[in-house]
């Protein structure tokens, strides 16, 4: 379990590409991000379960990214790992044959596992209330009137994803008008809508969708945001950048510096790294998925923070790259979904839609993850300053095992 929260917060996990400055007292320092040595905090017991299951999620957040990433080196990214996990693991559980195998793969499954034994471990972590932070997730299946579905299909998604199951006719409105009411219900407002018009080739669309809503243990003082230059990919804009001195977890080494910042009433903190050596932020996530390495070599102290303040919403059809990355089966009309229906299916679209904003207070986020399937045709001290001023990667992650919930890369701002 240790290595699944980890994973949460790889999934509120976003990356943000750049070359950061660090600065000691009132001189910039010769190496940026060059950190005096501090008291480190004690490694963290291993929580209950098996951490085999937060190796595989943020073995899957980083890999994703990767894909994800390519092409778009000037580009930012915003994405919810956790999110595509849950969604593609509960279609999974209809799926036969080499299609089941392809799923097994993608999902990185061990031999003898279920990847809904991960999703439950994650489950666990996405349902927390009070204290100044609000995390939730849910899950539900819209199937059209003329598809019967396996009670043992149905059966699997009630008990082990605790999936909401709803018939409607997709040529009508009213399907567009339930599914929409459901997005805009459960992101609180966030994210407002998945279908565009009614559509009669649908005959089944699958969803999950998690928000986060999370206040600092010390909020930056909004007197104390002003403008800084932000040196992107492509340009360098002055942005409104959040300045305060406060104690946090921080580190350099030689390929990046960090900051943890911890949010109220939970496990969950806030993780920005920025590169050294010209990687990028995508580069250095990839290599490195498992966070709870980096939160353990963490120092605690008095730091002096500039951290740009910033929103990213993000619409993406995932189904080509997807198919690129080892589901091309599923993805075509030679799919095996016999465990799910008896009549021939094939997934047809992937969709998300992600939502993130970082302020003052704290972050709110939201992500949603759909899967629409058609019949197939065919068979320190305060001398330490950090200044974000350039493309970084940031995460949400719980502090005890480093799971990322949303993940992404901002190369520009402004």
């Amino acid at each position: 379990m240790k290595k699944v929260l980890l994973f949460c917060v790889e999934l509120l996990f976003l990356v943000l590409l750049a070359s950061c400055s660090s600065a000691s007292g009132a001189e910039k320092n010769d190496r940026p991000g060059t950190l005096p040595s501090g008291e480190v905090d004690p490694p963290v017991s291993p929580l209950p379960g098996d951490p085999a299951e937060g190796e595989i999620l943020s073995a899957f957040s980083a890999s994703f990214l990767s894909a994800l990433s390519e092409g778009k080196k000037d580009e930012n990214i915003a994405f919810s790992p956790a999110s595509l996990y849950l969604a593609l693991s509960m279609v999974s559980e209809g799926a036969a044959g080499g299609t089941a195998e392809e799923f097994s793969a993608f999902l990185r499954v061990p031999e003898g596992g279920s990847s809904q034994k991960v999703c439950a471990a994650l489950s666990k972590l996405l349902d927390l209330s009070g204290g100044g932070t609000f995390l939730t997730s849910a899950n539900a299946v819209w199937i059209d009137d003329s598809l019967t579905v396996l009670p043992s299909f149905s059966g699997a998604l009630r008990s082990g994803y605790s999936a909401s199951f709803f018939t409607t006719d997709f040529s009508l409105q009213k399907s567009v008008d339930e599914v929409n009411s459901w997005v805009k219900e459960t992101t609180r407002g966030r994210i407002d809508s998945l279908l565009e018009r009614p559509d009669a080739t649908i005959r089944l669309l699958l969803a999950d969708s998690i928000y986060l809503n999370a206040e600092w243990v010390t909020p930056f003082p909004s007197g104390m945001t002003v403008k800084k230059p932000f040196r992107g990919a492509r340009k360098t804009a002055d942005v409104p950048t959040m300045t305060n001195t406060l104690t946090a977890g921080y580190l350099s080494d030689g390929d990046a510096f960090a900051v943890s910042l911890p949010y109220a009433g939970s496990g969950l903190v806030f993780v920005a790294v920025c590169p050294k050596n010209g990687q990028t932020p995508a580069e250095y996530y990839s290599a490195r998925p498992d966070l709870s390495s980096l939160l353990s070599r963490m120092s605690k102290g008095e730091i002096f923070l500039s951290l740009p303040k910033f929103e990213q919403e993000a619409k993406m059809d995932l189904t080509d790259l997807l198919a690129r990355s080892g589901l091309a089966t599923a993805l075509s009309p030679a799919a095996d979904f016999s465990a799910l229906s008896s009549e021939p299916l094939h997934i047809d679209e992937v969709l998300q839609k992600i939502c993130v904003r970082v302020d003052e207070k704290g972050t709110e986020a939201a992500a949603v993850t759909s899967v629409v399937m058609r019949k197939n045709a065919l068979a320190a001290g305060s001398n330490v300053e950090l200044v974000f001023d350039a493309p970084f990667f940031w995460g949400i992650v719980d502090a005890k095992s480093g799971i990322p919930l949303f993940a992404g890369v901002i190369n520009d701002l402004g």
